[in-house]
């Protein structure tokens, strides 16, 4: 029992690793592939929010209710909103489209006054050893903001995943689909900054271990020492917390960046690929349990 207690924390921690450090991924894909399509980018978020509301209605909030009452659940799904909004407001979640501006080209502009000439190569090479400071200061807020926000997404994870692995891997899967475009704000923010290509992929991977730091705090600190009873609780504000973020954030941003029906297809998409996965890991338990019982026998 205390071997499987153990695997299923590593667990959480592995997985809650993994989906942080997904905006890494998203920092790759700006710096050696370029942007994205702006389709795409809506695309993703819709299939993330298609994941965590599927998550949320179909797997924690029935489980929540038949271990803690219809009653505790609704209040503690909605504590989960409160107190998600509540950090939202003490810590504004920054857009970092507001502030992806071409670089000032300050020293240039100086040399020009002064009576020097340059041609565009020198000018681009001037351009590119410059570190603008306004923007450099920008990267880092949007990094230190997204960071903040994964801490508590790691604790989702966690207990999610230690209660029940399938259901921590769909949440993994689904916050770190949306960990991916939110790498690559960090990504574009910093090289817009630097002209540097690794240190923007440092800051985009810095800004996701948030998220396994929210996973291990919350595993030192309550790990063995919290009831079942306590455990569904927090599911249903995991619940609460993960509509928040689909409706607040998520499909409104995939219904900027590709069109309310393509946002659609992907949110069914989504849930669609969930309820697939969900069938084949229930699939492949009953076979196991089957080949264990036959081998015991």
């Amino acid at each position: 029992m205390e071997a499987e207690q153990g695997q299923s924390h590593t667990s959480a921690i592995i997985l809650s690793l993994v989906s942080g450090l997904s905006t890494g991924i998203g920092g790759m894909i700006v710096l050696f592939l370029g942007k994205p399509k702006d389709t795409t980018i809506g695309m993703m978020l819709g299939f993330a929010s298609g994941v965590m509301l599927f998550v949320s209605f179909v797997n924690l909030i029935p489980e929540s209710t038949e271990i803690i009452g219809y009653a505790y659940t609704a209040i503690y799904f909605f504590v989960g909103m409160v107190v998600f909004h509540l950090l939202l407001l003490v810590i504004p979640e920054p857009n970092p489209t507001n502030f992806l501006q071409p670089l000032s080209p300050f020293k240039i502009a100086s040399e020009q006054e002064a009576g020097y000439s340059f041609d565009q190569n020198q000018t681009e090479k001037v351009k590119n050893s410059l570190i603008d400071p306004r923007l450099l200061m920008t990267g880092i807020v949007v990094a230190t903001g997204i960071a903040l926000h994964n801490f508590p997404e790691g604790m989702a994870v966690y207990i999610s995943t230690v209660k029940q692995y399938n259901l921590g891997f769909a949440i993994a899967l689904a916050i770190g689909l949306h960990n991916i475009p939110e790498g690559m704000a960090v990504a574009v923010s910093m090289f817009a900054a630097t002209n540097n290509k690794w240190h923007a992929l440092k800051w985009s991977l810095l800004s996701g271990l948030c998220e396994p730091i929210g996973a291990i705090a919350f595993g030192l600190l309550f790990y063995g020492r919290v009831s079942e009873y306590v455990v569904y609780c927090l599911l249903a504000a995991v619940a609460g917390l993960m509509v928040y973020i689909c409706f607040v954030e998520l499909i409104q941003t995939s219904v900027k960046y590709s069109g309310t029906y393509m946002c659609l297809a992907a949110n069914c998409i989504g849930m669609f690929v969930l309820y697939i996965s969900g069938l084949a890991m229930k699939q492949y338990e009953q076979s196991k349990t089957v080949t264990s019982i036959k081998q015991f026998n």
